[in-house]
């Protein structure tokens, strides 16, 4: 069974995926650091400059398919945006039996956790990237409670919280750990 992990940027897929991924003795597999390491180390923000976001999400479709099929028991931190493709959450669910985890965060929680580092390209043509922030999630919302299997709640709770919480909850719910 794999643990996909999606939400918003800033809601702590990495952090949570890596020390879960620890914490359970499974691989460690970041999509958007895929994507990466294949345009040649280029950022995002590069990848989306020269492929525009069509461009960008054609690349993550291809690498979600490819991760979801190759990744056994593994921890997956999926890119913000991978809810956009119906496709990719069914390939992410159905192979390797996925149990899908939304990182659910307000605004408040997202805008803290990113500080000054939003390095990523603009979605919207918002005037800041805190008006940005909020369209964006209230267009992903929905979606990442639909395809979700469970639901946790970010906000003021640290890593290490965040990542018992979501071992407890499996076990809760008899999955094999």
């Amino acid at each position: 069974m794999n643990i996909v992990l999606i939400g918003m940027r800033g809601t702590g897929k990495t952090t949570i995926a890596k020390m879960l991924s620890t914490k359970l003795n499974r691989p460690y597999v970041e999509t958007d650091q895929i994507i990466e390491e294949r345009a040649g180390g280029k950022s995002i923000a590069v990848i989306v400059e020269e492929n525009t976001w069509q461009g960008f999400r054609a690349m993550e479709k291809k690498v979600v398919e490819e991760v979801s099929k190759s990744s056994q028991n593994a921890v997956i931190s999926a890119g913000g945006g991978v809810v956009l493709n119906r496709e990719n959450m069914e390939n992410l669910k159905k192979n390797n039996d996925g149990i899908i985890i939304w990182l659910k965060a307000n605004i408040d929680t997202i805008v803290a956790h990113i500080g000054t580092n939003y390095t990523r390209p603009r979605l919207t043509t918002a005037p800041t990237w805190v008006e940005e922030l909020k369209i964006v999630y209230e267009k992903r919302k929905g979606l990442y409670e639909k395809f979700a299997d469970l639901t946790i709640n970010t906000d003021d709770k640290n890593p290490e919280q965040i990542a018992e919480e979501i071992i407890s909850k499996l076990k809760t719910k008899n999955y094999q750990l």
